[in-house]
């Protein structure tokens, strides 16, 4: 008999519903819906008989016959940052587009096992052909291991490690971390801070290469300059704040996005320091945000464009490059603007 196969009234039952009263996986309960073989008799009747009883309403594309894909892709993220997450769109809408595939993009909200229902939900109601993960989902094993369990397609953005086989486009974030830190050395800094995104119990390959950088010039590398800010302006704010007034400030800061960096100049500017003479300011990712903001942000020019364009080409092609653990790489490069400089002497 099914578990727990109750009349649910006060919430539209999901196909996670479905399969947990019938005992059976998400990809069998979707199988049985699309009506697809390869499902024993008994389980077909099983199932059907949840879907009945939770009064369980499949979405149209949930219908599709055959197993046909459907043409929507689905992009979710978890705060990674608005200058990252806009030019990651914007190449897989551009890719989306030349198939007549559509993109939906979802913020997640929530940790834990509500993330795990979140994420389910959005399985269940679009039925994507797959997933684009930018980070930090991309290296959350619990997300990893929810989505395999779906048996939907997902394509990991940014993971530096390669011990899933799940498809990932990357670039070289650490060493290009590393790149910049040495070019704000090589300028005369030696009082260096770094405001990342991730805490440090995180995998954060920019808050690696910074460490790389530092420790190959023989300074200290100590926990207190770095600071954290959730790749947001917001948390940039407060990381600034803390930094530029301490009784020693840093000569240079820089930032793990551009987000971040246009916090530490508005707050520069706010506490009246004169840019890039007395603080130098690095960002990364090379958004829009980089060109706007005075003076010009030197930054890492990351190919995140590329990168959703190559994530949305898997999805779209589909099987077999899915399952064959395939790696895109994508080059970066330093991009030189206005907010660097060698540091003015101290008394």
């Amino acid at each position: 008999m099914a578990r727990n196969a109750q009349d649910k009234t006060t919430k539209r039952a999901t196909i996670q519903d479905v399969a947990d009263a019938a005992g059976v996986s998400i990809a069998t309960v979707s199988r049985v819906v699309n009506g697809e073989g390869q499902v024993r008799s008994a389980t077909r009747e099983l199932v059907l008989a949840v879907i009945d009883s939770l009064r369980y309403r499949p979405t149209l594309s949930a219908r599709q016959l055959g197993g046909a894909r459907s043409k929507w892709i689905a992009l979710v993220y978890q705060n990674p940052g608005i200058g990252f997450m806009h030019l990651v769109q914007s190449g897989a809408v551009d890719r989306c587009r030349n198939d007549g595939y559509m993109l939906s993009v979802h913020a997640c909200q929530f940790t834990g096992s509500g993330l795990d229902r979140e994420l389910l939900d959005i399985v269940d109601q679009l039925q994507p052909s797959g997933l684009i993960l930018p980070p930090p989902m991309s290296v959350s094993p619990q997300v990893i291991e929810t989505l395999g369990k779906c048996g939907i397609p997902f394509v990991r953005l940014c993971p530096q490690e390669d011990d899933h086989r799940s498809p990932r486009v990357w670039f070289d974030d650490r060493s290009a971390m590393q790149a910049m830190t040495r070019h704000v050395l090589d300028l005369g800094h030696r009082d260096i801070a770094l405001i990342t995104g991730l805490p440090a119990t995180s995998p954060d390959p920019r808050r690696l290469g910074y460490l790389d950088a530092v420790r190959e010039a023989r300074l200290p590398a100590a926990e207190r300059n770095i600071s954290y800010g959730a790749y947001t302006f917001e948390g940039g704010l407060a990381a600034a704040q803390a930094l530029l007034q301490r009784k020693r400030r840093p000569s240079a800061i820089l930032a793990a996005s551009d987000d971040m960096a246009a916090a530490v100049l508005h707050t520069a500017h706010a506490m009246g320091l004169h840019l890039p003479d007395e603080l130098s300011v690095t960002g990364f990712d090379d958004s829009y945000v980089s060109t706007i903001v005075s003076p010009g942000l030197t930054t890492v020019h990351a190919p995140l464009h590329e990168l959703g364009s190559a994530a949305a080409d898997l999805l779209i092609k589909g099987p077999p490059d899915m399952q064959a653990g395939l790696v895109i790489n994508r080059p970066w490069r330093l991009v030189q603007r206005g907010s660097t400089a060698a540091p003015a002497s101290r008394t």
